[in-house]
């Protein structure tokens, strides 16, 4: 199929002030496309060639954002949903707002968001979907559960638009990101974790891993790759661990195996 990176096209990158959505902008808008970015805080610090646009991601907010935006979600080519954030901490202690912020920002406003534009771009017999997942989708990372959970539900409903999409010129991809330096940690909120030295532990090892990880222009390579390949498909990126090294290990061993693994490695019986 042919490459929908289309000089001039319309984009939508949802986060885009900071960390992958930024680079996800900025490398759209060095292609040539015209490209509005969403932010739910101060739009000061977008790139270059990037129009900042405020989206709050939540259930109401991206109702208003709909209704408010709807001459440019029919323009919309390429449809990049990145917004969100995360919470750590054991799943007991997360309260329930922290709960449904995660389950609307990371799953429900990127499926709303790509159900809105999905239809103009059927009628056009073309355009681009990108759902950004998570590699936790699939391979959760401990005290993470509501992120987990609302990656995995991501990941799915983007699977099974997929299927919907075939036939119709509109592609469809889940990009599933592993550790990348981009600051995200420092954004995290923190739930009680009552002392618990495994959650400790765990913080630790997450912050390293994103220290060490690529830098976010390397994800924008790997989505702009995506998009000339012009087909739907799971597009994992990351370190080579993360991204081929686990899901070989899933294959071959299975869940039961790879969850002792997780836990191995995350020290979380020791």
């Amino acid at each position: 199929m042919a490459s929908t990176i289309r000089n001039g096209a319309r984009v939508l990158v949802t986060g885009a002030r900071s960390g992958l959505g930024r680079a996800f902008a900025a490398a759209l808008a060095a292609e040539g496309l015209r490209v509005t970015g969403t932010t739910r805080g101060d739009a000061a610090a977008f790139p270059e060639g990037v129009e900042p646009l405020h989206l709050n991601a939540s259930a109401d907010g991206v109702e208003v954002f709909v209704k408010e935006n709807a001459a440019l979600l029919d323009e919309v080519e390429i449809l990049v949903n990145n917004a969100g954030s995360g919470v750590f901490g054991p799943l007991c202690a997360v309260g329930p707002e922290a709960l449904r912020v995660q389950m609307e920002s990371l799953a429900l406003a990127p499926l709303r968001l790509a159900q809105r534009v999905f239809e103009p771009m059927r009628a056009r017999g073309g355009g681009s979907i990108v759902n950004v997942s998570s590699l936790a989708a699939e391979f959760p990372i401990p005290f993470m559960a509501p992120y987990n959970a609302a990656k995995a539900a991501l990941s799915q409903g983007t699977r099974s638009l997929m299927l919907e999409a075939r036939g119709t010129g509109v592609r469809v991809i889940d990009l599933q990101p592993g550790d990348y330096n981009t600051g995200f940690n420092a954004a995290m909120e923190r739930a009680r974790e009552g002392g618990d030295v495994r959650c400790a532990r765990v913080w630790g090892m997450v912050e390293r891993h994103l220290r060490a990880g690529p830098p976010p222009e390397a994800a924008a390579a790997v989505l702009l790759k995506a998009l000339r390949r012009g087909r739907s498909r799971t597009v994992r990126c990351g370190g080579w661990m993360q991204v081929c090294g686990a899901p070989l290990a899933r294959r071959f061993f299975g869940d039961a195996i790879l969850r002792r693994a997780i836990a191995r490695y995350y020290r979380l019986d020791a």
